[in-house]
C-alpha cells in the first residue's frame, strides 16, 4: 500500500491550496492509500518537511503549490528513496505542465493516485540550488520580481509585468562555456534549461528533454520590437518557435559569466543579483510520478 505525504502552500497562487483537501480524502479512499495532508505556513519549511516525512515514513511526498514549492520539496527529498508528485496549485505549473499533469487540481489527483513514475535530470546551479524546470537571466527574472510583489496572481498578473517589458532592451554579456564550447554574445536573457515549457505553456525548448543527462542554455539576443509583442502572445497559444535571435545549446556543464550583473529566477523564485552562474546535470537524481513515461 503507497504512503503518500501531501504537503500544501497554503500561500499558492491559485488559493485553491486550503480547498483540496476533501478530494485528497475521496481520492484516497477510492484507492485504498494511505495518507496524511499537512499545510506549509510561516515556519521553517525544510524542517517541517523532514519532520513530516520522519513522523509518517511515506513513500511518496506531492507538492501542492506551484513551481517553487516543488523545487522546496525536491531539494528536501532528492537524497531519500521517495518518490515526488506535483498538485498544481500555483501561478506557475511548468513542471506539471512538462509531466503532462492536468491543471485542474482534481483530475491531477488521478494521475498521482495512478502512481506512475520515471526518474529526471536535475541541475545544480552555484552549489547552491537546484532546478527541475527553468531558470534565467535577465527579462524574465525582471518579470518575476515585479510579479511577486503584484496582488494580481496567475496568468494576468504575468502578462501585466511582460507588458512592462515592452521596448526595453537591457543588454548585457554572457560569456559562455559549456562542454568545450565558448562564446561571448550581447544577450537580454539567457534561460537555463532543462523541460521545453515555460508555465504559461510557452515553448522555448522544442528539443528539451526531463531525462537525457542533458540541459539546454538558450541564449536570446537583442530583438526587433515585435517579437516581444509575439512571446507576449505565446503566453496564450503556447507557442514559441526558434526565431534567428534564439540560440540553443546543449551541454553537462556550463559556466556563465554575466557583465553587468542581473536579476535571476530559479523555478519561478527570484534569486538575486549574479555575475556568474555555474550549472551541472545531475542525471536521474529524482523520481516523478508522471502521466507520461516516455520522456
Amino acid at each position: 500500500m503507497e504512503k503518500i505525504l501531501f504537503v500544501l502552500n497554503l500561500s499558492s497562487g491559485t488559493g485553491m491550496a486550503a480547498e483540496i483537501e476533501k478530494d485528497i480524502v475521496e481520492q484516497a479512499g477510492e484507492h485504498d492509500c494511505r495518507y496524511r495532508i499537512e499545510k506549509l505556513g510561516k515556519e521553517d519549511w525544510s524542517k517541517a518537511v523532514n519532520d513530516w516525512i520522519d513522523e509518517f515514513d511515506p513513500s511518496a511526498v506531492v507538492a501542492g503549490g506551484g513551481d517553487g514549492t516543488v523545487n522546496m520539496i525536491a531539494r528536501e527529498i532528492m537524497h531519500r528513496d521517495l518518490s515526488l508528485g506535483i498538485l498544481p496549485l500555483g501561478s506557475s505549473n511548468g513542471m506539471a505542465y512538462q509531466l503532462g499533469i492536468p491543471e485542474d487540481p482534481i483530475e491531477a489527483l488521478k494521475i498521482i493516485f495512478q502512481m506512475k513514475k520515471k526518474p529526471i535530470d536535475l541541475l545544480e546551479i552555484n552549489e547552491e540550488h537546484i532546478c527541475l524546470h527553468m531558470s534565467d537571466i535577465g527579462m524574465n527574472a525582471r518579470v518575476i520580481k515585479r510579479y511577486e510583489k503584484e496582488d494580481i496572481r496567475g496568468i494576468a498578473g504575468y502578462a501585466k509585468q511582460y507588458f512592462k517589458e515592452l521596448g526595453k532592451t537591457k543588454k548585457f554579456y554572457s560569456f559562455l562555456q559549456a562542454d568545450g564550447i565558448k562564446k561571448k554574445i550581447k544577450a537580454v536573457m539567457v534561460i537555463i534549461t532543462n523541460a521545453s515549457f515555460y508555465g504559461t505553456g510557452a515553448n522555448i525548448n522544442p528539443e528539451g528533454k526531463i531525462d537525457d543527462g542533458l540541459f539546454e542554455v538558450v541564449l536570446i539576443k537583442p530583438y526587433p520590437f515585435w517579437f516581444m509583442l509575439y512571446a507576449l502572445k505565446s503566453l496564450f497559444t503556447r507557442s514559441l518557435t526558434k526565431q534567428p535571435f534564439i540560440e540553443n545549446i546543449s551541454c553537462r556543464e556550463a559556466v556563465i559569466n554575466i557583465l553587468p550583473p542581473q536579476e535571476t529566477q530559479v523555478d519561478g523564485e527570484y534569486t538575486g543579483l549574479q555575475d556568474r552562474l555555474s550549472v551541472r546535470i545531475l542525471p536521474a537524481k529524482i523520481e516523478m510520478i508522471t502521466r507520461d513515461q516516455s520522456g
